[in-house]
């Protein structure tokens, strides 16, 4: 099994006959002192090993690391793999453990609001990292300004844990390259897959389906989460 993140790649040793490996091995990825952020996802391919040629690719998945970086660690989470095809492995269960020490210097300097900037602006139509405040304006210096109503928004956002539901739904694709294709979309949202049914023969699939992703957190930590499509 190899991971992958930020361009390290890590593997496990193989196991040979079988077809329930125990690898019981733990894979360290230095962090050079930068943070873990919201958008980052670890890569896991599962090979079967081949002692002459290639290694033959058996499924792979990408897993938000948003939970961990939440959390701290995260026992026994059950991935799901798809094939080379991107067809879903439903037989096939990979389960595995992360822990996140982060570093020590990941704190974010505290800055003023400089006298001279409007207080009455619009927010940015370009939002930068989740968890991080907006800085309005260009920066020419090294106290940048923090927009005033984007910091009354955050503000406002609730630290008591409540039961949230997002539905998701996906109507079609247009336009797709290529010809005679088996289409599939699938939607990753706070640790979870959903997967639309697969349209045979078509570049242009109706799907009309919706998911319902239910989840219990905080409204700050909700803004912090992304969906992904693929």
């Amino acid at each position: 099994m190899y991971s992958i993140n930020r361009g390290v790649k890590k593997q496990t040793d193989w196991q040979r006959s079988t077809c329930d490996p125990k690898w019981e091995a733990s894979l360290e990825f230095p962090l050079n002192g930068l943070p873990v952020r919201n958008a980052d996802v670890l890569q896991v391919h599962l090979y079967d090993f081949e002692t002459i040629g290639a290694d033959k690719l058996i499924g792979q998945a990408s897993v938000p690391l948003i939970e961990v970086i939440r959390n701290g660690t995260v026992k026994r989470r059950l991935i799901q793999l798809s094939n080379p095809q991107g067809v879903l492995l439903e037989g096939t269960k990979l389960y595995i453990s992360l822990d996140y020490a982060p570093p020590p210097t990941t704190d974010v300097p505290v800055v003023q609001q400089r006298s001279d900037e409007p207080s009455n602006r619009e927010l940015p139509a370009n939002r930068m990292e989740p968890g991080l405040t907006d800085f309005a304006g260009d920066v020419q210096n090294d106290n940048p300004p923090i927009d005033k109503e984007t910091v009354r928004m955050n503000k406002f956002r609730s630290n008591k844990s409540r039961d949230f539901q997002l539905r998701v739904k996906v109507f079609q694709a247009r336009q797709l390259d290529g010809s005679n294709l088996y289409p599939v979309c699938r939607v990753r949202a706070v640790g979870h897959t959903r997967q639309t049914k697969i349209c045979k023969g078509t570049n242009e699939p109706q799907f009309n389906e919706v998911f319902f992703f239910n989840f219990n957190m905080t409204e700050a930590e909700m803004y912090d989460e992304i969906i992904e499509f693929e």
